[in-house]
C-alpha cells in the first residue's frame, strides 16, 4: 500500500474517534444508546473494514463491541462522594480498557493494551471526578476520544 494510501486510512481512523467521541458526549446529553450502543457498534465496523483493506484483520476484533457496551452501560454519576466517584470511574474506565484483552492476547500487543488500560482508568478518574474541563461537554467528548484512541490506531 503506498504512504498516501496508509496516510487517508489514519484518517480515517481519526474521523471514527471523532464520530464515536461526539457520540459518546451526545450520549451523554439525552439517549444513552448512542453512547452505549451506537458509538461501539461504529467503532467495530469501521476497525473491521479497516483491518481487512489493510490485511491486518483477526477475528477477535469483534470481541471488542461487547466489552466497550458493558463499559459504557455502567453507572458512575450521582454521588457527591468522592471515594465513590473514584471507584466507580475507575472501575467503568477499566471495563472500557478491557476491551481489547482478547486482541492483545491473541496477537501480542500488550504494550498498546496495558497503554489503552492505563489511559481509560486515568482519563475516566481525571477528568469525571476532579472536573478540570471548562465544562461537562469537554469532558464528556475527551474522555469519549480518549476510551476509542488506541486500539484503532495502534492495534489494527
Amino acid at each position: 500500500m503506498s504512504e498516501l494510501t496508509l496516510q487517508w486510512i489514519q484518517g480515517l481512523k481519526l474521523l471514527t474517534i471523532l464520530v464515536c467521541a461526539m457520540l459518546y458526549a451526545f450520549g451523554g446529553m439525552k439517549g444513552k444508546w448512542k453512547r452505549r450502543f451506537l458509538a461501539p457498534s461504529i467503532y467495530v465496523a469501521v476497525m473491521l473494514v479497516l483491518s481487512l483493506w489493510t490485511g491486518t484483520f483477526h477475528w477477535s476484533v469483534i470481541t471488542l463491541a461487547p466489552i466497550y457496551i458493558i463499559g459504557l452501560c455502567m453507572g458512575y454519576g450521582g454521588t457527591t462522594n468522592t471515594v465513590v466517584k473514584i471507584l466507580k470511574r475507575g472501575l467503568c474506565g477499566a471495563v472500557v480498557g478491557l476491551a481489547p484483552l482478547a486482541f492483545a492476547w491473541l496477537t501480542g500487543q500488550w504494550v498498546n493494551f496495558i497503554y489503552h488500560i492505563v489511559l481509560c482508568i486515568s482519563i475516566s478518574v481525571t477528568l469525571g471526578v476532579l472536573n478540570i474541563t471548562k465544562s461537562a461537554r469537554a469532558e464528556e467528548t475527551t474522555i469519549g476520544a480518549s476510551y476509542f484512541l488506541i486500539p484503532i490506531m495502534t492495534m489494527i
